[in-house]
């Protein structure tokens, strides 16, 4: 009976083990969400085009918004793809933007296997902007980035401060490690928290860094002076509002907070979406346009 046990005992570590390791590559190498909507079939302008990073190729929509002095490129969250942040083409149409809709690597249809949760993702914002400014020399460039494209985006930023004239963050982590923590939380619930903390230890083998050590608060701090909104809900398990803070500290003066109460990880965009389409827009207009309310 004793070795019965031992031996079940045994098996049930091993299977435990080999579920740690492949939701780990699961994570790192995530499954590609099908395009469910574009530009075209809302009624606006569409053209496919694609982006060089330098190493790999992203494919995208751009939505010309006619000479307009403003653009919005749009950086979507992990296991999304270019079509998330689409509906905002319709409700912030009033801005008179033109629109830039990209995959981030190993989403949607662009290259790549290997997610970073932001930090090689920023180079894709980068290569993005550069797209833009081919496109719209002089226009006034802002970053929309939901989650991971959030944190992608104040990474790119705080790298080089001219990429964007402004940041609109919504759920943008505060460190990458503690994202992964809150991520499983928001996925499966406390127990699947805990069950699955070492896919933290394990990921730093598949993506060659430490993402304790990639914190977002830093990139802000280097990208002070530059206006940003942050939009949080303050039930998100993924940014606890301790980590929206120290992202706020560290963003300077120019800084906008719309906290939605009882929100958890990206939901205020559906369950007060005329407050947050007004946060963007007041945002935009008065921030980065200098056009008042």
């Amino acid at each position: 009976m004793g070795g019965f046990l031992i031996l079940f005992l045994l098996a049930l570590a091993a299977l435990y083990a080999v579920m740690v390791v492949v939701a780990t590559y699961v994570s790192v190498h995530p499954p590609r969400v099908p395009l469910w909507l574009s530009p075209a079939m809302l009624g606006f302008p569409q053209e496919d085009v694609k982006i060089d990073t330098g190493g790999l190729t992203l494919t995208g929509w751009w939505s010309d918004g006619g000479e307009g002095s403003l653009v919005m490129v749009c950086c979507h969250g992990y296991l999304m793809n270019r079509c998330e942040l689409m509906p905002f083409i319709v409700t912030l149409a009033d801005l008179g933007a033109s629109w830039l809709f990209f995959d981030f690597r190993c989403h949607g249809k662009s290259g790549g296997r290997l997610c970073t949760m932001g930090r090689d993702e920023a180079t894709d914002v980068a290569a993005a902007v550069r797209f833009v400014r081919a496109r719209r020399p002089g226009a006034k460039i802002v970053l929309f980035g939901s989650s991971m494209g959030g944190s992608a985006s104040a990474i790119a930023v705080g790298d080089d401060p001219g990429l964007a004239d402004g940041l609109v963050l919504d759920g943008a982590y505060s460190s990458m490690d503690e994202a992964g923590r809150g991520w499983w939380d928001f996925l499966g619930g406390k127990v699947a928290a805990v069950l699955l903390r070492p896919t933290l230890w394990i990921g730093r083998l598949f993506v060659g860094f430490n993402p304790a050590k990639v914190v977002i608060a830093d990139y802000l701090m280097k990208a002070q002076h530059k206006p940003v909104l942050f939009l949080a809900g303050d039930d998100d398990p993924v940014v606890p509002i301790a980590s929206l803070e120290r992202n706020v500290v560290a963003s300077g003066s120019l800084t906008w907070v719309e906290k939605f109460e009882g929100s958890g990880h990206g939901e205020a965009r559906f369950r007060e979406p005329e407050r947050y389409v007004d946060a963007v827009r007041r945002f935009v207009r008065g921030e980065v346009l200098g056009v008042g309310p």
